[in-house]
């Protein structure tokens, strides 16, 4: 069996590879650091899948933003199976419509400056050995990127050097600066829920010192991992409205959602749900003892623990690779 060349899930060049007990076992650089991986050796046999084929370009773009959550042998090698790859592209949280590729690589673009008005650049993404930059941007191919990079500039949100191949009817960007067009329209994306800094909190909220445990494990690891909690009943919301229009526009400003089904109360079904009906990430957590194989939400991951220390250390661990 011959070694691989290149990682099939990345396209990144393959290093130390060989085969041990029907298994490619290889190493890949992933921004200065070598992660070693396992793929079954039938790893073309997903291609006959349609859900894999049809989103191999997402799949890359996952991996290479550290957004799964891997599963490693004892020597720390991360194990690749195609159901693990179905169920993360099940959980969502990954921009798929032209909008969202086209705002997510604007935020990307302003992130890259370390002043307004900087001109950034040239762009190091042209090198067909490392294709990592546009993957992770989650475009399929660098055309594709240069596409949606001339959309930003026509609209008026970029300027700076593209090189024009009329030949090709293509143009490349080589630098660029935010306009203050540009800030204007990051002001506006950064009030919308899918760029937020808000986790809105499902829960139960009765009185029992075991869920203020609970509730409290939550908002740590929320605000350690930079994000703030949004617990519907301790926000002040005019007395016109219902708790229930504070729900739904709490949910709507979040960027993700925590659904605790601990005492399995009806209305975290009802908020993860909306969240979910949003495509926006839910993670979903249950104490131990409160975990019931018949919840309607059981063919999701859950994070089952039995202590709050447990749940906040697997929480900062889900959030950190999950959410981006």
């Amino acid at each position: 069996m011959d070694a691989l060349e290149n990682c099939p899930i990345t396209e990144l060049p393959a290093k130390s590879s060989h085969v041990i007990e029907n298994q490619y076992v290889y190493l890949i650089d992933i921004d200065g650091k070598n992660m070693g991986i396992k793929l079954p050796l039938d790893y073309k046999q997903w291609d006959t899948d349609p859900i894999y084929k049809e989103n191999k370009y997402i799949v890359a773009s996952i991996f290479l933003n550290g957004q799964f959550v891997y599963n490693f042998d004892n020597l720390g090698y991360i194990l690749i199976a195609l159901d693990d790859i179905k169920q993360r592209l099940k959980e969502g949280g990954y921009p798929h419509s032209a909008q969202e590729k086209y705002d997510n690589l604007f935020l990307n673009l302003f992130a890259r400056q370390t002043y307004d008005g900087e001109l950034v650049g040239p762009l190091n993404i042209h090198n067909s050995n490392d294709p990592s930059y546009y993957k992770k941007l989650f475009f399929r191919t660098i055309e594709e990127f240069h596409f949606y990079a001339r959309s930003l500039h026509v609209a008026g949100l970029i300027d700076g050097g593209f090189h024009e191949y009329k030949d090709q009817n293509r143009y490349i960007l080589n630098q660029y600066r935010i306009t203050y067009k540009g800030l204007s329209h990051l002001v506006q994306l950064q009030s919308e829920g899918k760029n937020s800094k808000n986790c809105f909190i499902a829960m139960s909220f009765s009185d029992s010192k075991d869920i203020k445990d609970i509730r409290e494990a939550i908002k740590a690891a929320c605000e350690d991992t930079g994000y703030t909690p949004y617990l519907v009943d301790e926000k002040h919301y005019h007395s016109a409205s219902t708790i229930n229009d504070a729900i739904i526009a709490g949910l709507r400003a979040c960027r993700f959602c925590i659904a605790d089904f601990t005492e399995q109360k009806k209305g975290v079904y009802f908020e993860s749900g909306f969240a979910l009906g949003q495509d926006k990430q839910v993670i979903y957590c249950c104490r131990n003892d409160s975990f019931d194989s018949h919840f309607d939400t059981n063919h999701f991951p859950h994070i089952l623990y039995n202590t709050p220390e447990e749940l906040k250390k697997s929480l900062i661990n889900k959030i950190e690779a999950w959410i981006r």
